[in-house]
């Protein structure tokens, strides 16, 4: 706890702590209006992954890597949020089971790209 002995500082701490309040409601403002583009191209990419009519090799190399990204950017909308939840205590905590080596395998091909495109590797 801190002694606050003078009114400018009152002031200040009040200013801050309004700062701080903004800050959150403009996180969970933002992340609400990304996560709407991204609950629509999600769905989307993964209509045109699973059409027979689209050949292997541009979903291996262009599709899935999209839909990963896509996916990876919505797990961190969602982090932002379950933050601002956190900060009002309304976060709730679900467990559940995964696949680690699919989560590896993924995390790896998302790399992999990056560091084509920065031609940090040659494959």
């Amino acid at each position: 706890q801190m002694c606050i002995r003078d009114s400018t500082h009152i002031e200040e701490m009040l200013k801050l702590k309004a700062l701080d309040q903004y800050k959150d409601q403009l996180l969970a403002s933002v992340t609400h209006e990304l996560r709407t583009p991204l609950n629509c191209i999600i769905p989307m990419i993964t209509e045109v992954i699973d059409d027979p009519r689209i050949p292997e090799l541009p979903k291996e190399l262009s599709l899935k890597p999209a839909l990963n990204s896509a996916q990876l950017l919505m797990n961190i909308v969602n982090d932002i949020l379950d933050y601002s939840r956190y900060k009002r205590n309304k976060l709730t905590l679900n467990f559940g089971e995964f696949d680690l080596q699919e989560k590896m395998e993924e995390i790896y091909r998302l790399f992999e790209i990056q560091c084509k495109h920065l031609s940090l590797i040659h494959i």
